[in-house]
């Protein structure tokens, strides 16, 4: 996947890219959704960009799809879990009148656990270099 973006920061062979969030972006957690619309996404200055040129930023799509997957599958999963969990422990623990609203709190109580472990996920593989990287100028020093 590629996207084009202008370059705010350079720190030794790392690009801070500014792109302008699309609403296919959704919540993938590759980068970093700015407050304006903006991501901000660090990438690897492999065409040696300066700060104000307008980049294409190249992502992994095996990368994007597994961030989207993770962004929407496992909190879906998760909750669907708590739902079953509830229902399933509700006879045990002496709520069979209540198992809907067990069910209910338990699947809120994993969807929100859900979202540390997608966090932690994104930590992890930040960490393991799987950065996008600049492939291209297009227009140097563009508002520099």
């Amino acid at each position: 996947m590629q996207e084009m973006g202008r370059v705010v920061k350079v720190d030794g062979n790392i690009a801070l890219v500014e792109i302008e969030r699309r609403t296919a972006c959704g919540r993938c957690q590759l980068c970093e959704v700015g407050r304006r619309g903006a991501s901000s996404i660090e990438a690897y200055n492999a065409a040696r960009a300066s700060v104000g040129d307008i980049v294409t930023v190249e992502m992994e799509g095996r990368n994007v799809l597994a961030a989207a997957f993770i962004a929407y599958m496992v909190p879906l999963i998760f909750m669907f879990v708590g739902f079953f969990v509830g229902d399933a422990i509700a006879p045990f623990a002496g709520l069979e009148a209540n198992s809907q609203t067990l069910s209910a709190v338990l699947g809120v109580v994993f969807l929100v656990g859900s979202y540390g472990i997608v966090h932690l996920y994104d930590k992890a593989i930040s960490r393991r270099g799987t950065k996008p990287r600049v492939v291209e100028i297009i227009n140097a020093n563009s508002g520099a």
